[in-house]
């Protein structure tokens, strides 16, 4: 009876060390989760900004070369390079003039000039006609005579155009040789008319301005 007893005995502790053995192994063996392993995001990046050089705009420039022109003095020419000095003390190039987009006519004149007065007094007639569109001056032609001497002339007979003084060489330049001359040309710089003393009258120079315009 005791060995009986003592057989299941030893069987029952054998048991439960088996199942304790057995719960601890499977505890040990199960697999340990893991992280998912982030996936790559894909990044697209703007296609950069190509820089681009703007495009330079060069205004026209008119000179002889661009006109097809010799440069002189006659009529079909294209004017030298000269200066005037005006009755406000500025210099102005004949490149300054033509940048106005005028045609221009210039009268020649001296104070003590009787002819130039007669002429210029005509000339009063026909002016205020194209004063707007041509570009009109009466320059001085006698070298001892100052620009402010012109002015005030200018000013005494009621002259409303403006008054210059020739700047150096352009009497020689233009071939200017007298008093009473005149001279004009084109926005593009040709001369158009050139007349001496004591010719032409109100019709012939209403002419002119109006030649000058059709040439634009």
């Amino acid at each position: 009876m005791n060995r009986r007893n003592t057989r299941w005995g030893i069987l029952l502790v054998a048991g439960i060390s088996f199942l304790l053995i057995a719960a601890a192994c499977s505890s040990d063996s199960e697999p340990v989760a893991q992280s998912p392993t982030p996936r790559p995001t894909a990044t697209t990046s703007a296609p950069a900004a190509q820089a681009t050089t703007p495009t330079s705009i060069t205004a026209p420039v008119t000179t002889a070369a661009t006109s097809n022109l010799s440069i002189g003095n006659k009529v079909g020419e294209h004017i030298p390079d000269f200066s005037v000095l005006l009755g406000d003390g500025s210099v102005s190039r004949s490149s300054e003039i033509l940048a106005e987009g005028k045609p221009v006519f210039m009268f020649f004149w001296a104070t003590w000039c009787s002819v130039c007065r007669g002429e210029l007094q005509e000339m009063l007639g026909v002016y205020p006609e194209f004063k707007d569109k041509v570009a009109f001056y009466a320059v001085g032609q006698d070298p001892t005579e100052s620009v402010s001497r012109l002015v005030s002339a200018a000013e005494d007979r009621n002259y409303p155009w403006p008054v210059a003084s020739a700047g150096p060489g352009m009497l020689r330049t233009l071939n200017i040789v007298s008093q009473s001359s005149k001279l004009a040309f084109t926005t593009d710089g040709e001369i158009t008319y050139k007349a001496g003393y004591g010719q032409g009258d109100a019709d012939r120079w209403r002419q002119v301005f109006e030649d000058l315009l059709a040439s634009n």
